[in-house]
């Protein structure tokens, strides 16, 4: 269970889908242990296993540097979304970061090409353009090799959501792959993991992040050094022993 619609989407609705395939299932895994806490109540057995993607031998280091802070993942045009995917709006953020002279480079499968389109780019390459974004799209080996390339790696959001109060999202596992330091908004699960690890900072403001940038090259040493203990391999045992325990 890990895009669950009950804390990805803002507001009370009723998933009565995703309702039903919890019901039939014989057990769950979560993502974080928030997660797990939001569907104990049913008594099945469950696990958390962190979303750690890669094994550690596909991990890459930083080359070619680039510098800024990279945002992957799901971006919107909050006039043209739901309300209920305000997570993924970063109008705030990257108005700011663009006024204190921070790059940012969002890679998205929402993007269509961005900058490096010839003709009129899409709408919504168009917005993030216009906010200062150089924009990129990639399959997943190749967006990890890319993020490496950068100071920072964001997770969260300055403006906080439901969605970050329960995520230990993939984004944090490639920046790992990837060889970034994470700087985190709002996401509480994140930070836990930063904290234990010391593989980025967590931080309350765009000021404090500017202020803080040049932790970056003791945080990617850092993460150097300890994200052999975030790989596929260190929680693979989780998932057979809740195998072995409903079979």
């Amino acid at each position: 269970v890990h895009d669950s619609n009950y804390w990805r989407a803002e507001g009370d609705y009723s998933w009565y889908e995703e309702d039903s395939a919890i019901q039939n299932c014989d057990a769950m895994i979560f993502p974080s242990q928030i997660c797990e806490e939001r569907y104990q109540t049913l008594g099945k057995p469950t696990k958390v296993v962190w979303s750690a993607n890669l094994e550690a031998w596909k991990f890459y280091g930083p080359w070619d540097w680039y510098g800024g802070i990279v945002s992957q993942g799901g971006h919107i045009d909050p006039a043209k979304t739901h309300k209920g995917e305000s997570w993924r709006d970063y109008t705030d953020l990257y108005k700011e970061l663009e006024s204190k002279d921070k790059q940012v480079f969002a890679y998205s499968a929402d993007f269509k090409g961005g900058i490096d389109l010839k003709t009129q780019p899409p709408e919504l390459d168009a917005y993030y353009i216009k906010l200062g974004a150089i924009l990129g799209c990639f399959n997943h080996m190749d967006l990890i090799h890319n993020m490496g390339r950068h100071d920072w790696s964001l997770c969260g959001n300055i403006n906080g959501a439901k969605v970050w109060d329960y995520a230990l999202p993939n984004k944090f596992f490639d920046a790992m792959s990837g060889c970034v330091p994470v700087v985190n908004f709002n996401c509480p699960e994140v930070g836990k993991l930063i904290d234990e690890y010391d593989v980025g900072i967590n931080v309350e403001s765009v000021d404090e992040l500017v202020e803080r940038w040049d932790e970056h090259k003791e945080k990617r040493a850092s993460v150097y050094r300890n994200r052999n203990e975030l790989t596929m391999e260190r929680q693979i045992h989780k998932v057979i022993e809740l195998y072995n325990e409903i079979y």
